[in-house]
């Protein structure tokens, strides 16, 4: 393993909290809500809501040692997370609707590329005998299936050619 072996009872842990990571990714659209509405009171009532919440789940997860407190404090945040987008977006001109439309393609590729990578983990059927090695091509196989995903997601070549056209742009010196 890459930290060595006094780590690995962590692995599942990381996995867990993993899922909460990436809704977590997308959480910065309702402070820009909360933001450019001027309710940010609405934020502040609503995430110390989320910390009672969270605190609570732990307290209950926690009877089932550390992976049911992963468990529970993912479970409590998924949920809360998914609340969070209509609790934002209420009374505003843009809807939780408006957000998934654009949310979709990343999460879909995304997606797509987690579940292959724990997939080819799960076989182990390549070592590559170091853990930076093994690393660095699943990180390969985690770009390689997510673009792939992309383009053959509708308007996915597109969307992935503007991005790029855009990168180069903001790379390259004027």
């Amino acid at each position: 393993t890459l930290y060595g072996d006094q780590w690995n009872a962590m692995v599942p842990i990381v996995q867990i909290l993993a899922i909460l990571g990436a809704f977590n990714t997308v959480m910065t659209a309702t402070t820009w809500v909360y933001v450019s509405t001027g309710k940010i009171e609405r934020q502040i009532g609503w995430e110390s809501f989320t910390l009672v919440i969270i605190a609570i789940a732990l307290g209950l997860g926690v009877r089932s040692g550390i992976n049911g407190a992963a468990i529970a404090c993912v479970a409590a945040g998924v949920v809360l997370r998914i609340c969070a987008w209509f609790y934002s977006f209420h009374q505003t001109p843009v809807g939780v609707q408006d957000l998934l439309a654009v949310l979709w393609q990343p999460a879909t590729a995304g997606i797509a590329a987690g579940v292959t990578v724990i997939y080819l983990r799960s076989l182990n059927f390549v070592s590559f005998n170091s853990a930076p090695v093994e690393a660095f091509m699943m990180g390969l196989a985690t770009v390689a299936v997510y673009a792939v995903t992309w383009m053959i997601l509708p308007q996915g070549k597109l969307t992935l050619l503007a991005l790029w056209r855009e990168a180069k742009s903001e790379i390259s010196p004027p």
